[in-house]
Formats: structure tokens, C-alpha cells, sequence
């Protein structure tokens, strides 16, 4: 039993390591911005590596179905407008967008609000991760890239932001490492502060895009951690097993 769990998180972890290359297998979808009001179209981005026609369905923040559309991927890139009126948009809130192609493809979700959303700080749309209210102070929009570990923040003027380290983290070994901030070519000067659950960055956003660096976002080793609470609790009723078969006089085969 143990031999096989070890087997498995050798053949899990170089695959979990890698960042892969080219368009991801599977579905992705963005949108032209998170708020959007009423009487507006969102158009929605996407593409996908399935030949399969593309199903878009639309939860409002009550759990009812706002809209349904379909279409067809061309070389696979597509596109789609959804337009907010009607009696089941009428909620103010988060709405949750989710893209499938086919029935073999996991569906891939992000998140707009429309209306009063509660909010105070600045929404981190993290796909199928979930949607996430962030503390911040003069932060447009927040945007995070899992595969490369940083964060993209709009704004303007002195900025605060404090970071979950649940979604993003600097790290070297045990010890906290200072995330490097950059804005175009050069790095900007920030001040950190932190304890065990948030990391909190303080700088003057010079507008556009500014860039923080980690080492680690979500979802961090999420398939190993799941293989080795498996594997533990194999290796435990393994242990047992074999403990209770020597003390009855028998081999633990």
C-alpha cells in the first residue's frame, strides 16, 4: 500500500509543477469587466479545444437560471452577448457565468456584479476558484494569474491591498518572503505588513497596471494534498490492519 502511494505522488507532483504551454485543455471564458448595469449587454470572450458547441449559463445571485445562450467555436475562439433585462436580473449581486463545451469538458465559471453588490473593497475574480471580496483602498480592479503566481492591480494614487494568503503568498521555505511589486520594466518601492492570514501591500500606484509577484497562488498543490490525505489514511488502516493481525497470531497478508 505504501509503495503505491509513493508511486503515485512521484507520478503526480512533476505534473502538478508544470506550467503548461500554449491554450489550456479544456474551456476558459473573460468578460469586458466585472459591474455592469441593467439595460446593458456583457459580452463574453472565450475558447476552448472541443469541437463541441459551447453552452453559457447565467445564475443570478439567488441560484435561478438568468440566461442560457449557445454557440460555435471557430478555430476555437468564441464570443457571445448577454443582455440584462428581463425579471430574473432584476437582483442586485454577484452573478456567476459558467462555460461548457460538450459534456466532457469541466465547466469553467467567472463572476460579475450588477447593481449594489456588498462589497466593500474590490472583488478578485478567481474562476472556478471562487469570487473573493479583497480590503482595499484606491483599487479599480484586481485580476490574478494562478499559473505565474502574480496579481494585477488598477488604480490610481496610494494604494493598500491586503491579500489573503490563501490566494496569494511569497514564501522561502517557512519564512515569509517580500513580494516584488513592478510597473512596467522597473520595481516600485512598497512596504509590507503581515501576520497568519494576510499579507497587506502599501504603494503609490503611478495608474495602468501594476504587478505583484509571489511564489504560490490558488490552488496550491491542491491534487497532492488530496493524494497524500488519501494515501495517510490508507497508510493508517494499513498499520492497524497489520497491528491487529499480529496480536491475533497472523501475518498482516
Amino acid at each position: 500500500m505504501i509503495k503505491y502511494c509513493l508511486i503515485l505522488l512521484v507520478a503526480i507532483i512533476p505534473a502538478s509543477a508544470q506550467t503548461p504551454e500554449g491554450v489550456a485543455e479544456g474551456i476558459e471564458i473573460w468578460t469586458d469587466g466585472f459591474y455592469h448595469d441593467r439595460q446593458t449587454a456583457i459580452t463574453v470572450w472565450g475558447h476552448t479545444t472541443h469541437m463541441a458547441p459551447v453552452t453559457i449559463l447565467v445564475l443570478n445571485p439567488a441560484g435561478n437560471i438568468a440566461a442560457v445562450d449557445q454557440t460555435e467555436a471557430r478555430d476555437g475562439v468564441f464570443s457571445v452577448d448577454l443582455y440584462i433585462s428581463g425579471p430574473y436580473w432584476r437582483h442586485d449581486g454577484v452573478y456567476t457565468i459558467t462555460a461548457r463545451a460538450g459534456t466532457d469538458t469541466t465547466p469553467y465559471a467567472i463572476h460579475i456584479g450588477v447593481g449594489e453588490t456588498d462589497c466593500d473593497g474590490t472583488y478578485l475574480d478567481a474562476g472556478n476558484d471562487g469570487l473573493y471580496c479583497i480590503m482595499t483602498d484606491n483599487v479599480s480592479e484586481l485580476y490574478i494569474d494562478k499559473q505565474n503566481s502574480t496579481m494585477e492591480i488598477h488604480g490610481e494614487g496610494q494604494v493598500m491591498i491586503q491579500i489573503p494568503r490563501g490566494i496569494l503568498d511569497s514564501k522561502d521555505g517557512d519564512m515569509d518572503k517580500p513580494f516584488v511589486v513592478y510597473y512596467q520594466d522597473g520595481m516600485l518601492h512598497h512596504e509590507e505588513t503581515s501576520d497568519g492570514i494576510i499579507r497587506m501591500i502599501q504603494f503609490e500606484h503611478p495608474g495602468g497596471i501594476v504587478t505583484i509577484l509571489g511564489t504560490h497562488a490558488i490552488p496550491e498543490f491542491g491534487t497532492i494534498l488530496l493524494v497524500m490525505a488519501a494515501c495517510s489514511v490508507a497508510v493508517v488502516a494499513y498499520r492497524v490492519y497489520s497491528s491487529s493481525s499480529v496480536l491475533q497470531g497472523q501475518g498482516p497478508y
